[in-house]
């Protein structure tokens, strides 16, 4: 058994056995077969079992019914194309009577397995039914490639006959078969009714001579001769990696995921020529695009009523913010270049939830595959979403709130869930983690010391003294929180606040931390429309006579995604050069900004900060010329600390501590348990007025937070607080 091989449709293995290429354009029949009653036994198992167990157990029932119904495919002659969620989607080549007889077999075989198999006994001496719903349909379809190689390729079936509901009509209950008009007719003919189980069990007989199966083990084997490489194009590359460790069977889990769902139109695949090129382009941008947010594109269904894809989040790599991830790419996909003008009405639902993820099938034909409730949810959203929008669920919206604007849109039920579904529209595609949501929205209990600490800093601060102050602490255990209570204070003593913060999602964004910072200072909060966003802009900067901010100001356009095109000062800068005078052009706006009233900057996640914005928060936190000379001795009140002056193209490198340049700060550690003495805070506070070109010598408190030992954590100190 060739376990790279089973990942290509049978036809397709053919077509490589021979040196041939499949037709695009195709006559013969549909089968689609959708399975119902895995939520439930989902849910079961995995409160049986637990997740490990239940992943298990759930992998060894779906690929033994998997397992059956490919089975049936391939005796008919047919071949596995594609598998939708919890369908299997299976092509028979040939003249449509004949492919449409062997469909029909096909179907009703399934059906007669499913009598000794639909019941699954559990430990709890509980029985989950399984069921079968399958329709057919012929005529012409085209049949494409679509992908990235390096990424995955994905076969497509287009055309009337393979889209959902294809056969025409609701979907038929489960346990029945649906055929068309002609198919039922040439069935009768048969001499049974193949919507009744008194007559399709003698019409399965008499049609099971109308195709010989594939000779699969001659194909297999090819394939196996021919090396990993003639399959590895079909593979992902985590499947591909595992298979060959030999661990392709541990790649079953249950775990929490996002599911995303998203519907397009605009490729007319019956009368247009370029079709595939169009459909392999989009692929390929929607690859580009998930891998960048760490998603997984699943599969696709084309269809001439529009047509869509399924990308998980978090299978089979879980991330610490796939919802955040997955709103992200939601976005990104919203925003189609122009290249790909003719993609219209794009509808996107997202859900999160437990999902089973693994490779699913048999020796024959697999697939990975990510199943359960939720990706039913998020499709449903789909379909009820307004183009050019997307629609979450609650729990996406309460895990992003911090980034998103969410707008309720009522509750809905979906079928499956006995409770009406809470979901919200995007009222903001922007970053709006502002001051407001720093506010605590009830008190703080217990961190006294380090509370006592931020709020005796917040007290000092004036229009001559500014300071810098940096939370560290291990992931959870409360610097947002801390950061909170500060921004609270703030605000009472009436001091406006300024939030800026790093995503992972937007590590590859120059000054993404930065940008929320940029659109306070210009009041661009509720400005979406491009244009209104840089007359904003320019006007701040013009009503404040700035000449040398003028002249730069088309470098403000990668920090506030502006279309804004170079002048003649501009357009000659480059790399170095460019980098520097955006830095101080951003130094300058914050300066006029300040002016000479205190304000509390609050950088949030600094671990996850691109090159450009930690070389910005860098250049920011620098000093003039500190009151007399700090030495290397430990403060009495603490140790202390210097602001890394980091390349900008390396923000993660290591340099040696400097504690006598300027850029000192205050380090508050978080211990990890309540009542252990808090790490000191060492001085790095007293600032010179005059001449330089600091934002502490105008009364600026800098507060920064980042993730203890996380790996993009790595800015200089002069000693390592430990707590």
């Amino acid at each position: 058994m060739n376990a790279f091989g089973a990942y290509i449709p049978v036809d397709r293995r053919h077509a490589l056995v021979s040196g041939q290429a499949l037709p695009e354009l195709s006559s013969g029949a549909v089968l689609i077969t959708d399975i119902s009653g895995f939520t439930r036994l989902t849910e079961t198992l995995t409160t049986a079992l637990g997740f490990q167990r239940g992943a298990e157990e759930l992998g060894q029932h779906l690929n033994r019914l998997y397992g059956i119904l490919i089975d049936k495919v391939h005796r008919y002659h047919g071949s596995v194309v594609q598998s939708g969620g919890d369908a299997l989607i299976s092509w028979f080549d040939g003249d449509e009577k004949t492919a449409s007889r062997r469909a029909v077999s096909a179907a009703f075989s399934m059906q007669y397995s499913m009598d000794g198999n639909s019941a699954v006994s559990l430990p709890d001496r509980e029985t989950v039914q399984l069921a079968i719903r399958s329709a057919v349909a012929c005529g012409s379809v085209r049949r494409f490639l679509a992908g990235d190689p390096e990424v995955r390729l994905f076969e497509a079936l287009a055309g009337s006959p393979a889209r959902p509901g294809g056969c025409g009509g609701e979907p038929c209950p489960p346990g029945r078969d649906r055929c068309d008009g002609e198919r039922r007719q040439s069935a009768e003919r048969g001499g049974g009714d193949p919507g009744t189980t008194t007559g399709w069990r003698w019409f399965v007989r008499f049609c099971a001579g109308q195709g010989k199966p594939f000779e699969r083990s001659h194909a297999m084997g090819y394939l196996a001769r021919a090396g990993q490489g003639t399959s590895q194009p079909w593979l992902h590359s985590f499947l591909y990696e595992h298979i060959i460790r030999g661990q392709e069977g541990f790649m079953a889990q249950l775990r929490p995921a996002v599911s995303m769902f998203t519907h397009f139109d605009g490729i007319d695949y019956d009368v247009d020529p370029q079709a595939g090129g169009k459909l392999d382009a989009l692929i390929r941008l929607v690859q580009k695009n998930a891998g960048r947010y760490g998603g997984t594109l699943i599969d696709i269904t084309t269809g001439d009523k529009g047509s869509y894809f399924y990308i998980a989040v978090g299978a089979p790599y879980a991330h610490e913010d796939d919802a955040a991830r997955a709103v992200g790419l939601a976005n990104s996909l919203l925003d189609i270049p122009s290249e790909l003008s003719y993609i219209k009405n794009i509808q996107i639902g997202i859900s999160r939830g437990t999902i089973w993820s693994g490779p699913v099938g048999n020796e024959e034909w697999r697939i990975f595959s990510a199943i359960g409730n939720e990706v039913n949810v998020a499709a449903r959203l789909m379909q009820m979403s307004v183009p050019g929008a997307m629609l979450v669920t609650k729990r996406i919206a309460e895990a992003t709130n911090e980034i998103y604007q969410w707008t309720p849109a009522g509750e809905v039920s979906i079928k499956g869930l006995s409770k009406p579904v809470m979901i919200f529209g995007l009222a903001d595609s922007g970053n709006v983690r502002r001051a407001d949501k720093l506010l605590p929205a009830s008190n703080i209990v217990g961190r006294e010391a380090e509370r006592a600490q931020l709020k005796e800093m917040l007290h000092r601060m004036d229009a001559d003294t500014g300071w810098v102050a940096v939370i560290e602490g291990e992931a959870g255990i409360g610097k947002s929180r801390l950061i909170s209570d500060l921004a609270f204070h703030a605000q009472e003593s009436g001091i406006p606040i300024l939030v800026g913060a790093g995503y992972a999602i937007e590590q590859s964004t120059p000054y993404h931390a930065w940008r929320p910072v940029f659109e306070t200072i210009f009041d661009l909060d509720s400005v979406d429309e491009g244009e209104r966003r840089r007359e904003k802009a320019l006007e701040w900067i013009r009503t404040r006579d700035a000449s040398a901010c003028w002249d730069r100001a088309p470098l403000l356009a990668p920090v506030l995604s502006l279309d804004t095109q170079d002048n003649s000062l501009t357009g000659q800068m480059t790399g170095q050069v460019r980098a520097e005078n955006t830095s101080a052009l951003l130094i300058s706006i914050l300066k006029m900004f300040i002016g000479d009233a205190p304000k509390l900057l609050v950088l949030e996640d600094a671990h996850w900060f691109d090159s450009s914005s930690l070389a910005l928060s860098v250049e920011a936190a620098r000093t003039g010329k500190p009151h007399g000379r700090r030495h290397d001795a430990p403060h009495p009140r603490g140790n202390a600390g210097t602001v890394e002056d980091h390349p900008r193209s390396s923000p993660n490198a290591p340099h040696p501590a400097r504690p006598h340049e300027p850029g000192g700060y205050r380090a508050v550690g978080l211990p990890a348990v309540e009542g252990k003495p808090p790490a000191r805070a060492g001085d790095g506070t007293g600032f010179e007025q005059g001449g330089g070109t600091s934002l502490l010598q105008r009364g600026t408190g800098v507060l920064a937070a980042r993730e203890r030992h996380h790996p993009r954590g790595k800015w200089g100190m002069s000693r390592r607080i430990q707590s």
